[in-house]
């Protein structure tokens, strides 16, 4: 494990791969764009993906007793996110967004409750589930969004890129 992975935090040490297999979102974290469609955008009803490369940009974590790993621990993350593709008018490789997640370690220690934000051009999406601990690829539900995203549902697929990055793939179904 190399040090940019290994952050100590108030005592807690953190593998940012290990206790947060990425977001964001939000979180947890992560960016974030919008395959285009006929004309560039979503359209009501149906299906849209959207890709992102996201890039860790702040780490907080929580150590609760005992210390070190145990359940209870939280651990939040944030995130740039920046287009994969030309999406929201925007070339590929553009900063979109920003997104924000929060694990809590379960008490099993090999899993983790995620929630996370991740804030695009016309909105936000929210997604939320459960993660197993220093998995390569997680997939969390989509559970709603503001704006362009009001009322989404779908799933998030997060994949480790190594170091702070993931790509982030959320496939949606807007109302």
């Amino acid at each position: 494990m190399s040090d940019e992975q290994r952050l100590k935090l108030k005592g807690l040490a953190v593998d940012v791969g290990v206790v947060f297999s990425r977001l964001l979102l939000l979180p947890v974290a992560c960016c974030l764009g919008l395959l285009p469609t006929a004309v560039g955008e979503a359209r009501s009803g149906k299906t849209l993906d959207i890709k992102a490369l996201s890039i860790l940009s702040g780490i907080e974590a929580k150590d609760v007793e005992p210390k070190g790993l145990s359940a209870g621990d939280r651990v939040t993350m944030t995130d740039r996110l920046y287009n994969l593709a030309p999406q929201f008018g925007k070339p590929n490789g553009a900063l979109v967004g920003q997104d924000r997640g929060t694990v809590t370690v379960r008490r099993d220690k090999r899993s983790a409750d995620f929630r996370g934000i991740a804030r695009l051009p016309r909105g936000t999406i929210l997604v939320k589930g459960r993660v197993t601990l220093g998995a390569a690829v997680s997939t969390l539900a989509v559970v709603g969004g503001t704006g362009r995203f009001s009322r989404a549902r779908g799933t998030l697929l997060i994949t480790e890129l190594g170091g702070k990055r993931a790509k982030n793939v959320f496939r949606l179904t807007l109302p």
